[in-house]
């Protein structure tokens, strides 16, 4: 059963990756080559150890993956899009643990519980269809 993130965890990692943007930000101002060398390995290390932390929370990192993969590219990497996609995965995960723990379900489970209904309904509408009735 996955358990939310909770506030403390939750202003504890955002503030890690903000502060890690801001270094990247200021590295690659003031050291513009060695800056970028730099946060390359900064930039893996800070990412390997969120992408840990979601893991024992069970919580799924492709948000914050993406977010990351985005910062790579140029001018838009000034914008705070890593700690935007690891509150957005947070926000997710709390919502995904809360559905489950209310024995609810997530927005996922219940699209495919719709469409299955959908298709299940036109299975039986074909197979009262395809009945000959007899004389």
């Amino acid at each position: 059963m996955k358990q939310k993130i909770n506030r403390v965890e939750f202003v504890f990692v955002v503030l890690l990756v903000l502060m890690a943007e801001l270094a990247e930000g200021l590295m690659e101002v003031f050291l513009p080559v060695l800056g970028q060398v730099i946060n390359v390995f900064w930039s893996s290390f800070i990412w390997l150890t969120i992408q840990f932390y979601l893991k024992i929370r069970e919580a799924r990192g492709v948000w914050y993956f993406v977010g990351s993969l985005v910062d790579y590219i140029p001018y838009i990497n000034v914008l705070p899009i890593k700690t935007v996609s690891l509150i957005a995965t947070i926000i997710i995960h709390n919502r995904e643990a809360a559905a489950e723990a209310s024995g609810g379900h997530s927005i996922i489970t219940t699209v495919v519980d719709i469409t299955n209904h959908k298709n299940e309904i036109n299975k039986s509408k074909k197979d009262s269809s395809n009945t000959t009735p007899t004389i």
